[in-house]
């Protein structure tokens, strides 16, 4: 994006957990927990900045995270699902920022070679959505040209983010990429899972 400005990666940690009933960003993953292995994931040629929402667990996920080089920022209304906090992140973004990737804080199994190769992509095709598939099936993360913030602060809580995309098919470049990209760790069976395939 050389010119155009900045990417910035948006790491969504507000998640209440409800089903692990703990604070599963901290929990370990390896070397790091597995919120700082998904912003050491993110940390690739091309992404200049971090930002994390914060929300559920927000004391545990700040205290992991202290002295870092990136910016926190709180979504208070993380109880509303999701696409609230994928809109608390986008809204702090800096006027610099020319796109934005959105990873979610439980996938840490999404490394850095997806990353790199979806930023790449992005940035050579002249699409305004970048986003990873795995045998037909799309997952996460999303980066979005910063042409779209105002269109999707301005979308009901309500909504998400696939419903933005299905507005934009024309502007889409698909990334064939590892079926890492459709796990995401919801339940200890989940983390017990991942953690196994890790070692």
């Amino acid at each position: 994006m050389e010119g155009r400005g900045e990417i910035w990666a948006i790491v969504l940690a507000a998640g209440e957990a409800r089903r692990m009933q703990a604070p599963k960003m901290v929990l370990p993953f390896g070397e790091l927990t597995v919120i700082e292995t998904v912003i050491r994931n993110a940390s690739v040629p091309g992404i200049d900045n971090i930002i994390v929402v914060t929300g559920g667990w927000k004391k545990e996920v700040t205290e992991v995270l202290r002295g870092k080089d990136l910016l926190l920022c709180t979504n208070e209304n993380y109880t509303a699902g999701m696409f609230s906090s994928v809109q608390t992140g986008i809204r702090n973004l800096p006027d610099r920022a020319a796109a934005f990737m959105i990873l979610h804080g439980d996938m840490p199994m999404v490394g850095q070679a997806i990353v790199n190769k979806l930023t790449i992509g992005f940035c050579n095709s002249g699409k305004g959505i970048s986003i990873p598939v795995n045998n037909g099936k799309r997952g996460h993360p999303v980066m979005i040209d910063i042409k779209y913030k105002s269109e999707i602060l301005e979308m009901k809580i309500s909504e998400s983010l696939r419903d933005f995309m299905e507005k934009h098919s024309d502007d889409i470049l698909e990334v064939k990429s590892d079926p890492e990209i459709l796990r995401d760790i919801d339940t200890r069976e989940d983390y017990i899972g991942e953690l196994k395939l890790k070692s």
